[in-house]
């Protein structure tokens, strides 16, 4: 779970991590090291599901981890969200040396084959929700999610980052 998210959401679910920094740092450095490991273990592509707010730092690993460890599917519910965050990436690839490539997506089928594939997607808390009422919307997502990953790629390794995160996994 990266911390420091630059949004500000006002009805956050992990705002002690997110907005109060508390976590265990990590740098680009050692993401980028992360990402290496995972290589030489045999990943091929990453798929990331609604990172929008992290996209920069996971660029900037990428960036570092040889600027050529896997391709990235960014998908989102909001195609033309992806489709954007994937451009920006890609076009400062030839200024930052990087020679991954990312594409943006709302098709699942753009993942195929994928080694890995990180959940954050999830139901917006609205106001007057509580945080117990999270589980129950965020479960019909991820589960949504999940049979399309399972479909498309059944060998993936799944790490889910949707909140509330101690009851999603």
């Amino acid at each position: 779970f990266f911390t420091g998210c630059n949004l500000g959401c006002i009805f956050c679910q992990n705002y002690d991590i997110s907005h109060l920094m508390n976590g265990e740092y990590i740098s680009t450095a050692e993401l980028a090291d992360i990402m290496l490991y995972l290589q030489e273990r045999g990943c091929e592509n990453i798929n990331l599901v609604t990172p929008t707010h992290q996209t920069p730092q996971i660029a900037d690993a990428l960036l570092l981890a040889r600027r050529e460890v896997a391709d990235i599917v960014l998908v989102d519910i909001n195609e033309g969200i992806a489709k954007g965050k994937a451009l920006d990436i890609m076009e400062a690839s030839p200024v930052l040396g990087f020679n991954s490539h990312v594409v943006g997506t709302g098709d699942y089928r753009d993942t195929a084959d994928s080694d890995i594939v990180i959940i954050t997607a999830g139901f917006p808390r609205k106001p007057g929700m509580s945080r117990d009422d999270l589980p129950f919307k965020n479960f019909e997502v991820v589960k949504s999610v999940s049979q399309q990953v399972k479909e498309y790629s059944p060998d993936a390794f799944i790490i889910v980052v949707t909140n509330p995160l101690d009851a999603m996994t």
